[in-house]
């Protein structure tokens, strides 16, 4: 098995979680997998939205990635209609979630950084909402 050694973690940890925060906040905003997200009338909008925001709070972090917000949105949309991230799933079942180091997180450091992040700041407020109830 071949192994990798990273030159900078912490930008590969921050191109993951490009990925991951935007995919769960658009797929449990929407309570619907990727394909029905995706298809939907400003779905595709709100994944662009939602990468760009993570993306620039990694920016404003001083984190370099190496795949530009439009490469991770295509990676996104072409994933399998049918994929529900598991946050979704943990939506669904009503159990604990990965909610406050995703959208949380992108919340809480998009305001320490000054970087506005409307989509994860709605987002963190829904599923706080519905945890509480």
């Amino acid at each position: 098995m071949a192994v990798r050694v990273s030159d900078d973690i912490q930008a590969e940890l921050w191109e993951k979680f490009v990925f991951i925060s935007a995919l769960s906040a658009a797929c449990g905003l929407a309570r619907a997998p990727i394909g029905a997200v995706r298809d939907a009338p400003l779905g595709e909008e709100l994944i662009r939205r939602a990468v760009a925001e993570v993306a620039a709070v990694a920016r404003a972090r001083g984190i370099a990635l190496s795949s530009s917000p439009d490469r991770v949105v295509e990676r996104i949309l072409g994933l399998d209609p049918a994929l529900r991230p598991s946050f979704l799933l943990d939506l669904e079942r009503g159990g604990p979630t990965e909610l406050d180091v995703l959208s949380g997180t992108v919340s809480r450091l998009g305001a320490e950084e000054g970087v506005a992040t409307p989509v994860h700041d709605t987002a963190w407020t829904a599923f706080s909402a519905a945890t509480v109830a």
